[in-house]
């Protein structure tokens, strides 16, 4: 917003390269400001190729093959696999993407502030290349599996108002509506028949937030919320030979997912050293889903509905004992209802089965306690450190199930083993966090943190199994040196490995994801990349940043991730603002 008679005005312009993708990115935005009224426009597009891993690492992430789908003179599907020639390339991963967004804001006097923003983002059709990965018969199993194009529209307005009376001292309102579009497109290797799952969201949202300060030692904020959730899903089959398209089973139901909530949050300063925090939410959902349009017969009435309550709440306290010490202790109870993703979703989560719908799933609860220290050392040094603990109740976990009485059934013209989403009786996960950073010597500077959990879920024979979303032991290492307009760094990232007897069951038969050990195992290998970036302000508004990944050439995976991280690749980016 301009404070004077004239408007103001901004601009900005970046593009952005990077070797192991081939990316093309470009950005502009541009903005203007008057005294009531303001202006903002943005704009990316990006394109990038398929990626290039590392050089030197695990054959198993190596894929041997490229599919090339064909028809053939004779008017058959004759789907070429073909050598691929360049090991390091991950074919087919490469997509493009744009990104649009523009906002107004409004001022209609000192109290009060409206926002209205528009956000539009939209990507080409592109592969799922862990899918690729899938064997059958000693030959890949698809010749095609991308996601359609994936398109986002969202309009956000805010309405901000200041010196509410007793009620408030500030008030922010905020409305939103968005629209999801995706789909899922598969086809086996020499078979005609092309599948299409696609799906429709309209998402609803309402937020209404209160600010009080009934002293200046103590805030209070509380408000309300609604969330709606349209969900349209089909299926439909082609045969790319003849066109003909006939009904197949849907993703999900027609589906209407809800969820309202009150809260209340007070922050109180008690003394200099002491500050309380507590807070009290309770939500309530509600799910209808409609499977008579799924495409495929269940084994349950067509029309299933299910609804919960629950209350949530917080408390926590940060402690100053003496200058440079700060002592931390919270406890948070929490709660996720299942959505329609978790209670009627029908795909293919692991080669050989097949996720089922599950219209009895329950919500799952989480009760965690953090305790944590920071010290500042002098001026130039900090260090901190938290431990902390979650025990789930309910926990929402993928196990064997039946489906119409049956282990097994047919899915993708082959025999599955039943799965479902299911209340798990309960799972643990702890772990701990710690960071430092060092200023020295005036222009240099150094960095750390690591991050290390573990987590155990019980089984349906009560045995225990390490839990999916315990990543292995991680973290980041760094030194530089800044002054004025010059930043250089060194730094490292590095993942421990994940041996096969600490795999979680859930991931021990996703084969494709991961490195196999000598008895034939999935493990996730460790790894650690070395790294270099600068950056640069030129006079006038234009900077430079170069960043030099992985120099090493490591070829490495993080863990559970379907395709591998990006080779030796330098990026460089140039920025010009007016």
């Amino acid at each position: 917003m301009s404070k004077g008679d004239k408007p103001v005005a901004y601009a900005s312009a970046t593009v952005r390269t990077a070797t192991a993708s081939n990316e093309l990115t470009a950005h502009v935005h541009a903005g203007v400001g008057w005294k009531r009224w303001a202006l903002l426009t943005s704009f990316t597009a990006s394109s990038f190729d398929d990626l290039e891993q590392g050089l030197h690492g695990p054959e198993d992430y190596i894929m041997p093959y490229i599919v090339i789908p064909s028809i053939n003179a004779n008017g058959e599907i004759d789907d070429i696999v073909a050598v691929n020639g360049d090991k390091r390339r991950q074919s087919p991963s490469g997509y493009s993407q744009m990104n649009f967004m523009q906002k107004v804001r409004y001022t209609p006097a000192a109290a009060w502030n409206l926002e209205y923003a528009f956000h539009l983002s939209e990507t080409s059709e592109y592969a799922r290349y862990d899918r690729h990965q899938r064997m059958r018969g000693g030959l890949p199993r698809y010749a095609e599996w991308n996601y359609g194009p994936q398109k986002w529209i969202m309009s956000h307005l805010r309405v901000e108002h200041a010196g509410g009376g007793a009620v408030y001292d500030s008030l922010r309102l905020d409305l939103a509506l968005q629209r999801f579009e995706e789909s899922r497109i598969s086809r086996d290797l020499n078979k005609p028949m092309r599948e299409t799952q696609s799906e429709k969201v309209d998402a609803w949202s309402a937020n209404i937030d209160f600010l009080k300060n009934p002293f200046d030692a103590l805030s209070i904020s509380y408000g309300a919320e609604y969330v709606r959730n349209d969900v349209r899903s089909k299926g439909v089959a082609t045969d790319i030979l003849t066109g003909n398209k006939e009904l197949m089973a849907a993703r999900y139901p027609k589906a209407e997912w809800h969820s309202a909530g009150v809260y209340a949050q007070a922050d109180w300063h008690v003394t200099n050293r002491l500050n309380v925090a507590a807070g009290l939410r309770y939500n309530y959902y509600w799910i209808e889903n409609d499977f008579s349009t799924a495409g495929y017969e269940i084994p349950f009435a067509p029309r299933q509905s299910a609804s919960a309550g629950s209350v949530s709440g917080n408390i926590g306290l940060n402690w100053r004992p003496t200058s440079g010490w700060l002592f931390r202790v919270n406890y948070a109870r929490g709660f996720r209802a299942p959505n329609v993703d978790d209670m009627g979703k029908l795909f293919d989560s692991v080669d050989g089965c097949v996720t089922v719908p599950n219209p009895s799933l329950k919500p799952e609860y989480a009760d965690n306690v953090e305790i944590g220290i920071a010290k500042r050392f002098g001026s130039n040094l900090t260090a901190d450190i938290t431990a902390y603990y979650t025990r789930l109740d309910n926990a929402i976990v993928r196990r064997d199930y039946t489906f119409d009485g049956s282990p097994t059934m047919e899915y993708g013209g082959e025999e599955c083993r039943v799965q479902a989403l299911q209340n798990a009786a309960v799972a643990n996960v702890w772990g701990v966090q710690a960071a430092l950073d060092a200023r020295f010597a005036k222009w240099f500077y150094a960095n750390a943190s690591l991050n290390w959990q573990r987590g155990r879920e019980e089984l349906d024979n009560g045995e225990k199994s390490p839990s999916r979303h315990a990543a292995p032991l991680f973290g980041r290492a760094a030194i530089g040196y800044k002054c004025d307009r010059l930043t250089v760094e060194a730094f490292t990232t590095f993942q421990a490995e994940c041996s096969a007897d600490d795999m979680p069951e859930e991931e021990k038969e996703k084969t494709e994801l991961y490195a196999l050990d000598k008895e034939g195992n999935a493990y996730s290998p460790g790894w650690i990349t070395l790294n270099l970036r600068a950056s640069y302000r030129f006079a006038k508004g234009l900077s430079v940043n170069a960043t030099l990944e992985n120099l090493t050439d490591r070829r490495y995976r993080p863990y559970s991730c379907g395709i591998s991280a990006p080779g030796r690749n330098m990026t460089v980016s140039v920025t010009y603002a007016l």
